[in-house]
């Protein structure tokens, strides 16, 4: 059965079972988007807080100043703003749709005043378009923000859909930008970061468990990483992908994930300030890439000399430490004794050098 002819912004009622979830839902992964109702139905509940919704809208019923905003399908409506109520309703009203959580799903179902709301207000859009335009503004500078991804998913759909061939990038970020109320450069910034994301995705993060993992929190960091030009120049990140990936440099990228989402996560801005000063000098740039943290990384420059001085100056720091410490400890062991040798020679090592060096330029001046 078709959905009944109406006129675009016409508030009306429709019927629970007629409503679908939007499979471009900008909220979605990409991965995730599907017309499957199981597989949005179980993001939803690992992601979306949804019990607490179910909860609120089986304590006060749903509310009539919340319609959905829907556009038409071949027997029925796409929900593509209000997935999130929809899916509440849905398990509301049947609770065994649950892939997960099914015991706590069943029980707020089970007391819930009010669960049989079917009949759930909508406002139609004969163009999805219409409603892009809309949301641009309410989840983005307006009321209801969305997470830097969501934003970032979202503008991907409005750059697509406002770029032609007769219209030119900046041309489309100026017209984008202005929709929703921020700057090109913002935009500009999202949409190439989701570019990157994206990319590593598709390359599994290059095997990278830990970034796999932490990257779903950490996606605003690498927004803000992308925001330094040594950073963009060192993964062959230009003034603006436009989604293209072919000249970004893949092993750059990968060390950029692991410094950023790795193990020894780098989060801090000030952090993420040195961490472009480190890459933008090569020496640096290759004491971090072999390993050495970004502290380390940061007073090798690559000048010999101020090197050997920074260097020293930090051993002499650390070896001070170390011997205030020595009076207080009683259990030593056979390797302690020789991490103090292998330290007592190697200094022995660099005094020497130092010593012929300065007795050589000596006999010199003679």
């Amino acid at each position: 059965m078709k959905a009944k002819k109406t006129s675009t912004g016409q508030r009306q009622n429709a019927s629970l079972d007629k409503l679908y979830f939007d499979p471009e839902n900008p909220r979605l992964p990409g991965g995730k988007r599907t017309v499957d109702e199981q597989a949005v139905l179980q993001w939803m509940l690992q992601n979306g807080d949804l019990p607490e919704l179910m909860a609120s809208i089986a304590s006060t019923g749903y509310s009539d100043a919340e319609p959905l905003l829907v556009t038409p399908c071949s027997d029925g409506f796409i929900v593509v703003e209000g997935n999130r109520r929809l899916a509440a309703l849905k398990l509301l009203h049947k609770p065994e749709l649950a892939p997960l959580r099914k015991k706590q799903i069943a029980e707020i179902a089970a007391n819930a005043r009010h669960k049989d709301i079917t009949d759930i207000p909508v406002i139609y859009y004969e163009k999805r378009q219409d409603i892009l335009d809309y949301l641009g503004f309410r989840h983005i500078t307006g009321v209801k923000p969305w997470g830097a991804r969501e934003k970032a998913e979202y503008l991907k759909q409005l750059y697509e859909l406002y770029r032609t061939k007769s219209k030119s990038s900046d041309e489309t970020l100026a017209h984008i930008s202005k929709m929703i109320g921020t700057k090109p450069y913002y935009a500009k910034r999202l949409l190439d970061t989701l570019t990157v994301v994206e990319w590593a995705e598709e390359n599994a993060f290059w095997g990278n468990e830990a970034v796999a993992e932490n990257i779903k929190s950490n996606f605003s960091v690498i927004h803000t990483a992308l925001s330094y030009n040594g950073i963009r120049d060192y993964i062959g990140l230009g003034d603006f992908a436009d989604g293209k990936t072919d000249e970004l440099k893949e092993t750059a990228a990968e060390h950029l994930f692991d410094w950023v989402c790795g193990n020894k996560k780098i989060s801090d801005s000030r952090e993420l300030k040195r961490l472009n000063s480190v890459i933008s000098n090569d020496a640096s740039r290759s004491m971090l890439e072999k390993g050495y943290t970004l502290e380390e990384a940061s007073e090798y420059s690559g000048e010999a000399l101020s090197d050997f001085r920074n260097f020293m100056q930090l051993a002499t720091a650390k070896l001070q430490e170390a011997d205030r410490l020595s009076s207080k400890v009683r259990n030593f062991d056979e390797s302690d004794k020789d991490y103090a040798y292998e330290l007592a020679r190697t200094a022995k090592k660099i005094f020497l050098y130092v010593k012929n060096e300065l007795d050589k330029d000596n006999v010199l001046d003679l």
